[in-house]
């Protein structure tokens, strides 16, 4: 056997081993997700005694998932709809114009991809809006906590769209908003689609800002489902862990679909860019 097949099969050895690894934590979840929750109270890799799938049930019932989920769905795609409606022109904008007042919008985005959120101020700016504890004001949140990040993806993309298209297009007599709606922004349904989906799994599994600045139990969120399950005393770790398979499968069945966009869409940019 020659030196590159062995590498190759070691190489192959230490991958299988490392997915293996980042398996045992969805193994753990799902497993004491069938426990009873006397099996749960200490979470190992035993398998339970009796395959409890009733556990689901009672979480559906006792923790409303349905209008936690409901909830979760009207927060993340307005907010996903809006930062790419939002994002996608200014991006364009930035991109074309050379101008300095570009160049400083440009460097304000990136100041605000290194800037962590502060919960006072939000608090006083949604106060003074009169938006505490609506959806609304959280929709306001997620579109300025993730539009930096996905305005200067969208920006590197098109770096690798060439300015022949804009002019060819303005001499047939070709407005800005139609330039930008029936050319370019066909064009950039790969970062779109990446764009998307990054924004979808960072709300989706949001815990602090629905906790923070929603009220009332109409507004739960499916993160926030998993305090109806914990106690100041005791926990209970079968439905806790069964919450928690819940609140991932959406996220999870996005991602094995649309993984593909995910890297195309970050390759493309950085190759562009």
């Amino acid at each position: 056997m020659g030196s590159k097949k062995i590498k190759k099969l070691l190489l192959e050895v230490f991958g299988l081993s490392l997915s293996l690894i980042i398996l045992i934590p969805f193994y753990i979840t799902i497993v004491n997700s069938l426990k009873t929750t006397a099996e749960a109270a200490v979470p190992d890799l035993s398998l339970p005694k009796e395959i409890l799938w009733s556990n689901y049930i009672e979480v559906f019932e006792r923790a409303r998932v349905g209008l936690a989920f409901l909830n979760s769905s009207t927060i993340t795609f307005i907010s996903v709809a809006l930062i790419i409606l939002l994002g996608a022109p200014v991006a364009f904008v930035i991109q074309r114009n050379k101008s300095k007042l570009s160049k400083a919008v440009l460097g304000l985005l990136l100041i605000g991809l290194m800037i962590t959120p502060s919960i006072v101020p939000l608090v006083y700016v949604l106060e003074t809006l009169q938006l505490t504890g609506t959806k609304i004001g959280v929709i306001l949140i997620y579109i300025g906590l993730f539009s930096p990040i996905s305005v200067f993806l969208m920006h590197e993309y098109l770096k690798g769209l060439p300015t022949e298209l804009d002019e060819a297009a303005l001499m047939d007599g070709c407005g800005p908003l139609r330039l930008f709606y029936q050319i370019i922004f066909p064009m950039m349904l790969p970062i779109i689609a990446t764009v998307s989906i990054f924004s979808f799994i960072m709300v989706w599994n949001d815990f602090m800002m629905p906790i923070y600045f929603l009220s009332g139990s109409d507004n739960i969120t499916l993160p926030l489902t998993i305090y109806f399950f914990q106690g100041q005393y005791s926990s209970q770790w079968n439905f806790i862990f069964a919450n928690v398979v819940i609140v991932t499968l959406p996220v999870l069945l996005v991602y094995l679909f649309a993984q593909r966009y995910i890297i195309d869409g970050m390759a493309s940019g950085a190759v562009k860019g």
